[in-house]
């Protein structure tokens, strides 16, 4: 076991001959006042792209924030102590993302990990966390459905020159896994039906032309797909070139009281 995975085990069994683990079930233990190991504060799960789903609808403030379930292989994520460093027992499990002061992880294989918070080669703090391999895709609009509603699948209707935002999730069981894609490939069929941006996770799609096809998120086998649909629409000068030489349109609209008077003449 190497030092950081000794410093753990020693975090973990000190709180048991301690009872701290039976504090919520009625034993009289003592009750943590953060989500780590010790008690002594909290670890905060942060969201490094909007295409993660783990922050869907969480609360902005929370005293005890809560962990993920799990998060997928190749997940990138952010994890936080306060202003400590926090390490990852596994160099294996988990690696930092370069350029992140450390702050910054992702998951390299599936498998629990341990991250540690030391202090003088003291362990202050410790989490652990889960880390799986998807057995699927979703993608979804950001800002949209939530990822596994009955949405997905559906045609997302798009205009010309008009660009929208989506996602792509990593799924177990049908269950959206925490963590920012690192590594999904995106098209689009046909490629003459829109560009694409690609982001962490996420796809920035302008539609260039009126059509319908498909969006396309790809990972480690994996593939996703949704319909999407094109429409056109007049550039932003012609409308107003048309609103300006409309003028029984503009009488109507603006002016009540003689589309009435117009509506009495026999």
């Amino acid at each position: 076991m190497t030092y950081l995975g000794r410093l753990t085990a020693v975090v973990a069994t000190s709180l048991a001959v301690a009872g701290c683990f039976s504090w919520d079930g009625g034993g009289g233990g003592c009750a943590p006042a953060g989500n780590g190991l010790t008690g002594n504060g909290s670890f905060t799960y942060v969201c490094v792209s909007a295409a993660d789903p783990e922050c869907d609808g969480r609360l902005t403030f929370d005293a005890t924030p809560s962990l993920p379930r799990a998060v997928a292989r190749g997940g990138h994520f952010r994890l936080l102590y306060g202003a400590s460093v926090v390490t990852p027992v596994s160099s294996k499990v988990v690696g930092n993302v370069a350029g992140t002061s450390g702050r910054d992880f992702v998951a390299l294989r599936s498998g629990s990990a341990g991250f540690v918070v030391l202090a003088d080669a003291e362990a202050v703090d410790a989490v652990r966390l889960e880390f799986v391999e998807a057995d699927s895709l979703a993608i979804g609009r950001v800002g949209g459905a939530s990822f596994g509603s009955s949405l997905f699948g559906e045609a997302e209707r798009l205009a010309v020159y008009t660009p929208v935002l989506f996602r792509a999730a990593a799924l177990e069981g049908g269950v959206p896994l925490a963590g920012a894609l690192t590594d999904v490939a995106w098209t689009v069929d046909p490629p003459e039906l829109a560009t694409i941006f690609t982001g962490l996770g996420t796809c920035e799609v302008t539609g260039r032309a009126p059509g319908t096809g498909r969006l396309l998120a790809s990972r480690g086998g994996l593939v996703a797909e949704l319909r999407i649909r094109v429409d056109a629409t007049a550039p932003i000068v012609d409308a107003g070139e048309d609103a300006a030489v409309s003028d029984a349109s503009d009488d109507a609209d603006v002016d009540p009281p003689d589309a009435g008077d117009d509506g009495g003449d026999p």
